[in-house]
């Protein structure tokens, strides 16, 4: 899936993540990809922090870990609260 972060764009896709809940290539990166473990589809709560968290990286590559850990799961959250689920993705 191809995904919009400001006005770059990262190819989103789940794929093994050695050591890693998932991770973001650099804003500054040719051919970006967000990478999410396939393990993650069947704890779509912890897949809705992970997807907030490597956004947030993409959004703002200087943050630190810290503030995007609790960022993401602070709006992660919230939007579980709300109500938003995952449903099966066109393509991914």
């Amino acid at each position: 899936m191809r995904v919009k972060i400001g006005e770059k764009y990262w190819k989103m896709v789940f794929t093994p993540v050695p050591d890693a809940d998932g991770n973001c290539d650099p804003p500054t990166a040719r051919n970006k990809h967000i990478r999410l473990p396939p393990r993650l589809k069947k704890d779509p709560k912890r897949l809705m922090e992970v997807v907030v968290h490597e956004m947030l990286h993409g959004s703002d590559w200087t943050k630190d870990e810290s503030w995007v850990e609790t960022t993401a799961e602070d709006i992660a959250r919230v939007l579980w609260r709300l109500g938003y689920r995952r449903s099966e993705p066109k393509e991914l």
